[in-house]
């Protein structure tokens, strides 16, 4: 996928990956908008192995739910310490 195809098909998701990642995080605006960056900078590295049989919107938004699950996580370690 070359740079301009991922710019493309972000742009596109982009409102719907926030108002996700809005929807998993109880509202919390500010958390999720700093996982959709999070998820697209992912993406982003990992575009190369995108096969194009699938979903944008699908592979995208797994790589946010795994982010979320993901900060969730280190949120819930740091409660810990």
């Amino acid at each position: 996928m070359t740079r301009e195809v991922f710019i493309t098909y972000a742009e596109r998701e982009q409102e719907a990956l926030r108002s996700f990642l809005l929807a998993l995080g109880c509202g919390n605006k500010d958390d999720a908008d700093d996982l959709a960056q999070d998820t697209l900078v992912k993406a982003y590295l990992s575009s190369a192995g995108y096969q194009d049989r699938g979903r944008f919107r699908s592979w995208l938004f797994k790589i946010a739910h795994n982010t979320f699950l993901n900060h969730k996580e280190s949120c819930r370690t740091l409660e810990n310490v």
